[in-house]
């Protein structure tokens, strides 16, 4: 399975014009990855501007929806690494997987896999939790 870990775009609450040309251009980059929206799950925190980025990217896949996670939004006392592992378990029926997060949580994920740069916002990595392995893609 692929999982994909997408930041935000840039925001003040709401993603600003700027944020939205970042995932415009992030959601060109997964596009050209040819993945199949009918195998592909699109997991989003519950904060505005993560669930803005993720219509971007739903919009531009055609997904008929994406589904809000706790366990991907800032603040919560949830493990996200753990909680990601889950959730792929549970939903053998997908060959894809993509998170729209923040830095602490995705920052969380990455450095587990000894992944420890920056995540920029709009950023996109993929990860390999059976090699535990991690790398930035976008």
């Amino acid at each position: 399975m692929r999982v994909f870990l997408v930041r935000h775009g840039d925001a003040r609450g709401s993603l600003t014009e700027n944020g939205r040309m970042q995932i415009s251009a992030t959601a060109n980059f997964l596009e050209s990855l040819k993945l199949d929206p009918l195998k592909t799950v699109l997991l989003t925190s519950e904060r505005q501007m993560a669930v803005e980025t993720a219509e971007i990217i739903r919009e531009r896949f055609g997904f008929n929806n994406c589904l809000q996670k706790s366990w991907l939004t800032c603040g919560t006392d949830e493990h996200t690494k753990f909680c990601l592992e889950n959730f792929i378990r549970d939903n053998p029926q997908f060959e894809t997987v993509i998170c729209v997060s923040h830095e602490p949580e995705l920052e969380e994920v990455l450095r587990a896999l000894g992944f420890y740069k920056t995540v920029p916002k709009g950023s996109v990595h993929e990860i390999q939790l059976s090699t535990g392995t991690a790398s930035r893609l976008y």
